[in-house]
């Protein structure tokens, strides 16, 4: 499996803003990995000094955040063996 279609089928987001110290949600820095094809996340990836990926957490599941960062740092080490 690609690394694209890993962190889309899990809900990730990519940094498309020149700036690497944004870090809201709002339209302009981060784009959906569903929203976007292969190509055009390989042309993100190309295209920028850096890589941020991210994921969203709501404030309603802080009971559970835990598990969820875990999930996430788990999807980050599948990564670097892709």
């Amino acid at each position: 499996m690609s690394s694209f279609h890993l962190l889309r089928e899990r809900g990730f987001f990519i940094c498309i803003n020149e700036d690497p110290w944004e870090h809201h949600f709002e339209a302009g820095n981060f784009i959906a990995l569903e929203d976007i094809t292969p190509e055009r996340f390989d042309e993100i990836i190309r295209n920028h000094s850096f890589i941020k990926l991210s994921k969203k957490l709501p404030l309603e599941q802080w009971e559970v955040a835990e598990e969820k960062l875990l999930e996430i740092f788990s999807v980050y080490i599948e990564l670097c063996s892709v």
